[in-house]
């Protein structure tokens, strides 16, 4: 980081911008691999830190009208802005619909008291473990790309309600049956 210039903060910012998803994908490589503090995320991207649950869901829910590799590039910054929020411990239900996720954000996990989470009609192919660890009593992943459940879903134990209607389901587990 000490060898980090004012040109390469403006190459790397104007990367971040381009219209291209090669040139985004390649800056967001290089600032990964620095692993920079998210203050200089957040002059590279302009933006101010986030201090409320409603600033970060107006920001992360305009980002279905900006193309695709900046959504990707919004869905980083989003777990580093929950980074050493105090409201984050208070959101119990989260609802992000209607997007362009392809995965379960690894910041999902920030919100350690989350009971009810619906990702709907999101291209999300898989349930990633990075919800297991989450108190969920209801999950909704409908009209996503889910063709498999692994077995791991158990360790959701506070769970009532999944809902996988409307997935290209081809097997599930004999585990699911037991929740």
């Amino acid at each position: 980081m000490s060898q980090f210039t004012q040109e390469d903060f403006d190459i790397l910012q104007a990367m971040l911008f381009h219209d291209q998803p090669d040139l985004v994908t390649e800056a967001l490589d290089v600032l990964t691999s620095m692993n920079p503090p998210v203050e200089l995320w957040f002059a590279l991207l302009e933006l101010e830190p986030i201090a409320s649950f409603e600033e970060w869901t107006d920001l992360y829910g305009s980002e279905s009208d900006v193309p695709h590799h900046h959504a990707i590039m919004a869905g980083l910054l989003g777990g580093m802005v929950l980074q050493g929020a105090d409201w984050v411990e208070n959101v119990t239900q989260l609802t992000l619909m209607n997007g362009l996720m392809t995965e379960i954000p690894k910041w999902i996990a920030s919100f350690k008291n989350l009971r009810v989470l619906n990702l709907s009609y999101n291209p999300i192919e898989e349930i990633s473990d990075v919800i297991m660890e989450l108190p969920l009593e209801i999950l909704t992943l409908s009209e996503c790309l889910i063709q498999h459940v692994s077995s791991n879903i158990t360790a959701l134990e506070h769970l009532n309600i999944l809902n996988l209607s409307y997935n290209q389901l081809t097997t599930v587990p004999d585990e699911l049956f037991k929740l």
